[in-house]
């Protein structure tokens, strides 16, 4: 890259990260602006959002970017904290798994190690919605203006086949 491109995306990145320090939760959570749980505290998805940003910190980690450890730490132990029993993952700790919910939170802690049990666990439960067609229901978890509740039909596919790839890649 160039040099005067080089720095502009240095500065840009800083800035990012600056702002994920300013705006992550007490609970190491990030709460996302278009995505929502109906079944959640205040219809947030902090399980989304923190997932999606976990995801993103790891990738700069692995490109060689500095980032400060106490975001992915503490994402990473918010995911951890609201995993539910059956293995699955939903808005947060207390609304109904989904299957997007689950593969985000896969994806994202697939990358850390002392968190193998909870992968393991939660690859578990997503297999079994797979393998039940559960895949075929989406979860409502997009949220336009005025709240209105969204679901896309392949965020399910994607999101399962984007953290099995993942663990295939790391494990292959």
């Amino acid at each position: 890259m160039p040099d005067k491109l080089q720095a502009r995306s240095d500065r840009a990145t800083s800035r990012a990260l600056s702002f994920l320090e300013r705006n992550q939760g007490r609970d190491g959570s990030f709460i996302p602006l278009w995505f929502g749980n109906e079944g959640a505290e205040e219809e947030a998805n902090p399980v989304y959002g923190t997932a999606q940003v976990l995801i993103t910190l790891n990738e700069l980690v692995e490109g060689g970017i500095s980032v400060p450890p106490q975001l992915r730490e503490g994402a990473a132990s918010f995911l951890a904290k609201t995993q539910r029993r059956s293995g699955g993952w939903g808005g947060d700790g207390g609304s109904p798994e989904s299957i997007e919910e689950t593969a985000v939170a896969i994806e994202a802690l697939a990358h850390n190690p002392i968190y193998s049990a909870n992968v393991a666990k939660g690859v578990e439960w997503l297999l079994q919605q797979i393998e039940g067609d559960k895949w075929m229901s989406p979860a409502p978890i997009g949220l336009y203006f005025a709240r209105l509740w969204y679901y896309e039909r392949l965020y399910p596919l994607i999101f399962s086949a984007s953290a099995l790839g993942r663990l295939s890649s790391k494990n292959g």
